[in-house]
């Protein structure tokens, strides 16, 4: 046999191989599971900040998925994390939320208005430290 008559004689089997899982239902099913996930990724939307009690800020999102309303969730920092030595700025704390409500989305489907309060250990999880500035003082 020659080398392109193997090469459709395999082919021909894959083919037969793969209409009988067809009709089995099995690469289909296969299929829908993959569609069904598509449409249910959740999309996250930066809406702004808000100053809030004390000093925190309160970040606003909305989630939003394919044939349903817009989700609103809130995430607020402590006023606390923006004061002393490994303080977080303004212009990152924005991309800290937007790190943590992305990791919930990854785990769960958010579908109701929810607000959530980072807490020291959210920060430094989803902070990230620009080169050239050290995280903590030296001792």
């Amino acid at each position: 046999m020659l080398h392109s008559e193997c090469f459709v004689a395999l082919w021909y089997v894959q083919v037969r191989a793969m209409s009988r899982l067809a009709d089995a239902g099995v690469i289909g099913s296969s299929i829908m599971k993959t569609a069904a996930m598509k449409d249910a990724k959740q999309n996250i939307r930066y809406l702004g900040f808000e100053s809030i009690e004390d000093g925190a800020r309160c970040f606003d999102f909305a989630i939003t998925a394919a044939g349903q309303e817009a989700t609103r969730v809130s995430l607020v920092i402590p006023a606390l994390m923006f004061t002393g030595a490994d303080k977080i700025t303004f212009q990152e704390s924005a991309k800290i939320c937007y790190e943590k409500l992305r990791v919930l989305l990854e785990r769960e489907k958010i579908e109701a208005p929810i607000r959530i309060r980072l807490t020291g250990d959210d920060i430094a999880q989803f902070r990230h430290v620009p080169r050239g500035r050290q995280r903590f003082p030296k001792a």
